[in-house]
């Protein structure tokens, strides 16, 4: 893939991830935009020209193998925001001081509101009763005061930028009292499999709350949150997703076809990459000398993206954290060269499963929110021409990307073929030929403490494999080593 209209410090970027571990692009590209799409996110939303004013956040997703060097390199690009969150840590409890003394001002001026009311009320009666000047006199102050109740004041702002332990109540709990957040991991099994994801049970109703809310926040909506015991709306709040995970994790996920048809799968950008050859270790001087230089040279990519984090982010005053975003344009050489790329696939068919239409007929906005992600990294003052010709080579590379992604069928029983495979090498291993009923009696011990509707379900994977000949003799059925 073509990178050198790409920001030079994202350029950087991804060669220094190359010359220290060897890493594709296919993980590099993910980790540095995820990483830039976190610092920009909540700074701009993009004017589309067509459908409005749109977020800029994106989700993304590299499916890797183990021992990939997955936290390796995450932790190689974070250096920007940790830095930013640990200040944040530092200052908290000053603010967590000030805090307190505010909520304690503001107990103390509820209290004299509730007894000026008071007061009011008894006034109003006794006003009635007054028979002369001197008592009204008496009650002047009381009755002139302004009986105002005060505000209660904003929790204190808290600094999760990123998280990945994802739920529902947990991502509204942390936008409760912040601005945006980003869903990152560097090994991401256990968003996918854990509490949200139950895409395995036949209920997935649980896992189409989190992904439905999940679309949501990609689209910008408000956030709801309905229940008996909680009733809010949070307004104008950004979340980005970066997840670095195995095929084996995610697979059961995009392979559902709920997700697909609800959205949220259309709305990721997906790299996949194979086992990778790591650099060897060599120790020597020169290598210790030139390694250093290659992170010398990354922390300027380091550098940026913490003044981006660290520049305070533009809340809507007396709203909490509700942000008011200044908006980016495209300059019109930008502006054209995407309605150009857009009309050229509009009526191209991209994909040969039909599952991936819907991520192809969001191309003009996943390639608005790339370009600009790329302009405000660049501090630019709109998406600039260049900027717009990297996103589009961008998301070219995203569809190649999409076209090449095969995932392996996952059993609808997954335990019955773990079973049969081991009674099937047993069979093997040991030579056996004999009966049904033998096997239950000699077969390997877990096979042999199964009930019988589960000895069914194994002997039926059994006999889809081509490993094992099953032979009828007198009525009598029989299994062996196929020849």
């Amino acid at each position: 893939m073509n990178t050198l209209n790409l920001p030079v410090l994202m350029q950087d970027a991804i060669t220094a991830l190359e010359q220290l571990h060897n890493a594709p692009i296919e993980m590099s590209l993910q980790v540095v935009l995820g990483v830039i799409n976190l610092a920009c996110q909540a700074k701009y939303n993009v004017d589309s020209e067509v459908y409005g004013i749109r977020p800029i956040s994106l989700n993304l997703i590299s499916i890797a193998p183990t021992g990939a060097s997955k936290t390796t390199l995450y932790n190689e690009l974070m250096v920007g925001i940790n830095k930013h969150v640990e200040n944040e840590r530092i200052n908290f409890r000053q603010k967590k001081e000030m805090k307190e003394c505010e909520i304690a001002i503001y107990e103390k001026e509820k209290k004299a509101y509730i007894n000026r009311t008071n007061n009011d009320e008894v006034t109003t009666s006794l006003n009635k009763k007054a028979q002369t000047n001197t008592f009204l006199k008496n009650l002047k102050l009381n009755i002139m005061q302004p009986n105002v109740p005060p505000l209660e004041p904003f929790p204190l702002e808290t600094y999760d930028y990123v998280t990945s332990k994802g739920t529902v109540n947990g991502l509204i709990d942390i936008l409760k009292t912040q601005p945006m957040v980003g869903l990152f991991s560097s090994e991401a099994g256990e968003f996918f499999n854990g509490h949200a994801f139950q895409s395995k049970s036949n209920d997935i109703s649980r896992a189409i709350e989190m992904s439905s809310i999940l679309t949501s926040m990609w689209d910008g909506n408000t956030i709801d949150k309905c229940t008996g015991m909680e009733k809010l709306k949070l307004y104008n709040r950004r979340v980005c997703m970066l997840f670095l995970i195995q095929e084996s994790a995610i697979k059961d996920f995009l392979n559902t076809t709920a997700f697909s048809d609800q959205g949220f799968i259309h709305r990721l950008l997906i790299t996949h990459t194979d086992t990778f050859t790591k650099p060897e270790i060599i120790i020597s001087d020169e290598l210790k000398s030139t390694t250093n230089k290659i992170r010398n040279k990354l922390q300027n990519f380091h550098d940026r993206i913490y003044d981006l984090i660290n520049n305070p982010f533009n809340i809507k005053p007396e709203t909490g954290f509700e942000l008011e975003l200044p908006i980016i344009k495209m300059s019109n050489d930008a502006n054209i060269l995407l309605a150009e790329y857009y009309n050229a696939y509009r009526n191209v068919k991209m994909f040969e499963l039909e599952k991936w239409d819907g991520f192809a007929q969001r191309i003009h906005e996943m390639t608005l929110r790339i370009a600009a992600n790329l302009a405000i990294f660049e501090n630019n003052s709109e998406i600039t021409e260049k900027n717009m010709i990297a996103a589009i080579e961008l998301f070219d590379f995203y569809i190649e990307q999409r076209k090449t992604l095969t995932l392996s069928i996952t059993p609808k029983n997954s335990s019955n073929v773990e079973d049969a495979e081991k009674v099937t090498d047993w069979i093997i291993k040991k030579k056996f030929n004999g009966t049904l009923r033998d096997l239950q009696r000699l077969g390997p011990h877990g096979y042999r403490k199964c009930d019988k509707k589960q000895r069914k379900e194994i002997i039926e994977e059994m006999q889809s494999s081509d490993k094992l000949e099953f032979y009828d003799l007198k009525g009598i059925t029989y299994v062996k080593e196929k020849v």
